[in-house]
């Protein structure tokens, strides 16, 4: 067991001063799996370089994810709000499931299922963003607002990406 402590004394050094080790790998592999995930499937550099290209996005998701959770603030916001949304993808899950199972054609359900997943989503970061130090109170300004818009517009333009 000497070599695991070792290990974890490694992790320890390579992690940015005042966050937690534990918060800071965390929401180092989650970002990572996400930001990679996600390039992998708009595939930026194009069909005929996917092989110099999975290399290519390795790299941008690890300097994104390194840059996000040496941020204290990031890291804090993502270790509240990862055990309210699993739960909520848990239960997400299992309303598609029940949808699916009592109809044939799962299309009639769809938005819903798209409205409760904006609502439980919505639900899960104003509870991480409560109880932050610092956060005195959550009220929308109008740059909120912009920046909601803005955010409504990429996800828009992703969901459009996606689309086959």
């Amino acid at each position: 067991m000497e070599w695991l402590n070792a290990i974890w004394q490694g992790f320890q050094v390579l992690t940015p001063a005042g966050i937690q080790p534990e918060y800071f790998w965390s929401t180092f592999l989650l970002i990572f799996a996400l930001v990679y995930a996600l390039l992998s499937k708009v595939k930026l550099f194009g069909e005929e370089l996917e092989e110099k290209g999975k290399g290519i996005n390795a790299i941008i998701a690890l300097v994104f994810a390194y840059f996000t959770a040496s941020s204290a603030f990031a890291t804090i916001i993502i270790s509240k709000m990862a055990p309210n949304l699993g739960m909520f993808l848990v239960a997400l899950l299992t309303l598609v499931m029940v949808f699916s199972f009592l109809s044939e054609n799962f299309e009639n359900y769809k938005w819903l299922v798209i409205i409760i997943s904006i609502i439980g989503f919505a639900y899960v970061l104003w509870s991480a963003f409560s109880g932050v130090p610092g956060v005195t109170g959550v009220s929308i300004t109008k740059e909120d607002w912009g920046a909601i818009i803005a955010l409504g517009i990429i996800i828009g333009l992703l969901a459009y990406a996606f689309k086959k």
